[in-house]
């Protein structure tokens, strides 16, 4: 089996990116340092693990990509219960190969990087991405106050790397800087932000929560009220093309037909009876076009007078332009104030060049 190549063919994407985290950027090598803590990531007993290792084991100090997709299918194997051997794995020859579970890889994957790198002491080794790599902690206000009498607010943290979520408050955050500051008095540890400017960012919040709701009321509305009437005269239409003109239609269409058959009649020499009857079922139809002509009549005038309502009702399109930028300026200028208010706060915490750097920004 060692002549395999592995590299290729039935490789469950898995493996292709367990050795893009671990190998070597400039010869694509696994080192063995690395591969071993990625066994141990198995929870694999020590003996089968020293099966495996000898197993791929090159003699050379690392692995190559077929050797470290080699393992990955003998760890696989292994914890389905079976015992690791280069037959084993020619008995999957032809079928995919199957998955391991070795959990979260990011501690591999930094050791990799130290690795590659090589120690030093007195370097970081570390780009800026790399430290975000590490974890992302989010602190979130949330917006609740919690509490019966005495109300307090709270924060939501939560870490992207372990997928977890804590709410705490600002006492707590006092508490663990000084701890870290105990503890850690030769690292950087950065001061944390007044308490009161959190609760002018709660401000913030607020006014921006009113602003919106001025905004639903003085402009949402007018705008449902002009779509309401836009739409109900789109209906009024349908209906009067439905109904009134379709019926005239209908009764001149049957006036039409009566006059060709007395023109029919006249021209056969039809009896007197049979022509007083026609004459006489020409003026009940006469009767029934006036009545639906009436009623046509008093439907446009109907909708003419629905027209211009709506036409006098997109004034709202203005009224509602001029409420939209009276509820901007207004809610802008509460804004402004709020900031204002936190600009002194923020000055303090910087230092007095920038300080004097800013104010030719104002």
């Amino acid at each position: 089996m060692a002549s395999t190549d592995l590299s290729f063919g039935s490789i469950p994407a898995y493996y292709r990116d367990v050795y893009e985290k671990i190998s070597s950027p400039s010869s694509g090598n696994v080192e063995k340092e690395v591969f071993k803590f990625l066994l141990v990531k198995s929870q694999l007993s020590s003996n089968v693990l020293s099966q495996i290792w000898d197993l791929v084991d090159s003699k050379t100090g690392y692995l190559t990509r077929s050797g470290l997709y080699k393992g990955l299918a003998l760890v696989a194997l292994a914890q389905q219960g079976k015992q690791p051997s280069d037959k084993l794995l020619e008995n999957t020859e032809s079928q995919e190969l199957p998955v391991p579970a070795l959990g979260d890889l990011s501690e591999v994957a930094s050791l990799a990087q130290r690795v590659h790198r090589g120690y030093d002491a007195t370097k970081l080794n570390l780009a800026y991405t790399d430290i975000c790599n590490i974890d992302t902690i989010e602190v979130n206000l949330v917006p609740e106050k919690k509490g019966i009498f005495l109300k307090h607010v709270e924060y939501q943290v939560t870490s992207k790397r372990f997928n977890s979520m804590v709410y705490r408050r600002y006492n707590d955050f006092v508490s663990l800087h000084e701890l870290l500051l105990a503890r850690f008095p030769y690292r950087l540890i950065p001061r944390l932000p007044p308490k009161k400017i959190v609760g002018e960012f709660n401000r913030l919040s607020t006014r921006a929560l009113e602003q919106a709701v001025r905004e639903e009321t003085m402009v949402c509305e007018r705008l449902n009220l002009l779509m309401d009437l836009l739409i109900a005269h789109k209906t009024l239409c349908e209906r009067h093309e439905r109904g009134v003109s379709a019926d005239h239609q209908r009764a001149l269409s049957t006036m039409l037909s009566l006059k060709k058959r007395q023109m029919q009649g006249v021209i056969r020499g039809t009896d007197a009876d049979t022509v007083e009857h026609m004459e006489n079922k020409m003026v009940a139809q006469e009767s029934v076009i006036a009545n639906v002509e009436l009623r046509n009549q008093f439907s446009l005038h109907c909708l003419h007078m629905e027209t211009q309502l709506v036409h006098a009702h997109l004034e709202i399109l203005a009224t509602v332009l001029q409420s939209l930028v009276r509820v901007q300026r207004c809610g802008h200028s509460e804004l402004v104030e709020v900031w204002k208010s936190i600009e002194p706060t923020i000055m303090k915490c910087l230092p007095e060049k920038s300080c004097d750097n800013s104010n030719g920004f104002s």
